[in-house]
């Protein structure tokens, strides 16, 4: 049985939640609520993915500042975290989710774990494009009427 203090903790815990439908739109809403009411939101629009421009006017007077700050805080060679900093949406796990699912897109699997449908598919890929790419080296070393 959990003590009042213990109980208070549970009751006073942030908790966070994320609004979206990325990579469909770019718009992302993230609130930390307590007691459900909503302490900090922050509607995050990614632009595009890893770059942070600078001098993007958020309104009339304010325009966030772009810097690579952070890595004065780094500490290479240990597996300390930054925690309690906010880094441009970083911490949302719905970009976290995205960007691990491109990695796993882009790999490459063994011929032996593949079905021959699938070596066929990758065959003529490699085909087509050694053929089209010998097409246009042709173009450059001999006329066209030969």
């Amino acid at each position: 049985m959990l003590s009042n203090a213990d109980q208070e903790n549970v009751k006073n815990k942030i908790q966070t939640e994320e609004d979206f439908t990325y990579p469909l739109d770019n718009n992302i809403i993230y609130r930390e609520c307590m007691n459900k009411i909503t302490k900090h939101s922050f509607n995050y629009i990614i632009i595009k993915e890893g770059v942070y421009p600078n001098g993007i006017a958020l309104n009339k007077k304010y325009t966030l500042e772009t810097s690579n700050e952070i890595t004065k805080y780094e500490r290479s060679g240990t597996k300390a975290k930054i925690s309690g900093l906010i880094l441009f949406g970083l911490q949302l796990d719905i970009v976290q989710k995205t960007r691990e699912s491109r990695k796993r897109e882009n790999l490459i699997k063994p011929a032996i774990n593949c079905i021959p449908s699938t070596l066929e598919k990758h065959a003529k890929n490699l085909a087509t494009k050694i053929q089209s790419n010998f097409k246009n080296d042709v173009k450059g070393i001999y006329h066209q009427s030969d």
